[in-house]
């Protein structure tokens, strides 16, 4: 993991590292180090937070994400396997955003009738 990469946390959230710490643990921490992200509602998380981290973007995308480019154009992808899109999708070339399942979900309102 280095400056620079992005994460995918556990509860869904995706970012930019822009630091890493060393963090001598106390009981509130069980964590060896700590990540300062690029968002300002989470500037700090710890390590056993991310769920995955890579350097392309791309490779955080999974089934149920919201994603949109730079023409406009969203795609949600729904099954198959997220590797073979990725190689025929052309809006994994300009992403402008991504909302994860999880936040969906986070933020959702289900009509109960």
């Amino acid at each position: 993991m280095n400056i620079g990469d992005y994460v995918r946390t556990h509860w869904g959230e995706i970012a930019k590292i822009i630091k890493i710490e060393d963090f001598i643990g106390t009981q509130l921490y069980s964590a060896t180090k700590i990540i300062f992200l690029d968002k300002e509602n989470r500037p700090t998380i710890k390590i056993n937070d991310i769920k995955k981290y890579t350097s392309n973007i791309i490779d955080l995308i999974e089934v149920g994400d919201i994603i949109t480019n730079q023409q406009g154009e969203v795609i949600i992808p729904t099954s198959g396997n997220i590797d073979e899109l990725k190689d025929t999708w052309k809006i994994f070339k300009n992403i402008k955003s991504i909302v994860t399942k999880e936040q969906f979900e986070s933020m959702e309102y289900k009509v109960v009738e």
